[in-house]
């Protein structure tokens, strides 16, 4: 949803940026596929992987497709 200040509480309280949710998607991947491109940027510079293990698309596909 990019929803910045959710994504930071969340964040805050320890929620890890690789965790898996839906379709074992990444949320740089779940943001990335939602076009919510501020989300993106804070993923990245928080430290986001473009490359996580065990997926079978990155983020960087996504974006490309």
């Amino acid at each position: 949803m990019g929803d910045i200040a959710a994504m930071q509480l969340f964040v805050d309280r320890g929620a890890d940026l690789e965790a898996r949710g839906f379709a074992s998607s990444t949320p740089l991947c779940s943001a990335v596929s939602a076009g919510q491109h501020a989300a993106v940027r804070w993923l990245l510079a928080r430290g986001a992987s473009l490359a996580p293990e065990g997926t079978t698309t990155t983020p960087m596909q996504l974006a490309l497709s």
